[in-house]
């Protein structure tokens, strides 16, 4: 299998100027080892492998480890009220709690709150694209949470949002450009 892809993605690197993602996080033990040595071979062309791509059975590899979720923790005065936070306002849906830990999963992502948080003001690396911003906008508001700074529009689109939840963590809303 390893072989086919390695043909395509040869033959594609060839006729391309874009950089080429496939998805092999989930081949067999051996075809991953023949993935790293080919992929020094690309004439400098970067293949990237999607690990959260892995289907929730299986156990992704990577030089022997076993990788089998990838979760973003974010801090939490009320880590109830950042619950609720995330799963009124993108849908979130709560997959893990405890006391001082809770995980929701959003769009096969996993973000664990945190508990025992100070509720201040944090930058976190967060960001949410959604089909209509303005719309995201509001119920970020109506939510708890709310903007930055206004957001400004650009060639009369607003495509990013700076916001922060009821905990204080910043995060951006985002909406794809039109073409």
């Amino acid at each position: 299998m390893i072989r086919f892809i390695e043909q395509r993605l040869l033959m594609l690197s060839h006729h391309s100027l874009h950089f080429i993602t496939f998805d092999l996080s989930c081949l067999p033990l051996e075809d991953k080892m023949a993935r790293g040595r080919k992929r020094r071979q690309l004439h400098g062309r970067i293949v990237s492998t999607k690990s959260a791509a892995c289907p929730p059975a299986e156990t992704c590899y990577h030089s022997g480890m076993q990788v089998q979720k990838v979760k973003y923790a974010i801090w939490a005065a009320d880590h109830l009220r950042a619950i609720r936070f995330y799963q009124e306002t993108f849908g979130a849906e709560l997959s893990f709690e405890m006391e001082v830990w809770s995980e929701v999963t959003l769009c096969g992502s996993t973000i664990g709150i945190h508990g025992g948080g100070e509720g201040k003001r944090t930058w976190t690396g967060l960001s949410f694209q959604c089909d209509d911003i303005k719309e995201g906008i509001e119920l970020v508001k109506k939510n708890g949470g709310n903007l930055v700074r206004e957001p400004e529009e650009e060639d009369g689109f607003i495509h990013l949002a700076f916001c922060f939840d009821t905990e204080g963590n910043e995060f951006m809303l985002t909406q794809k450009r039109p073409s």
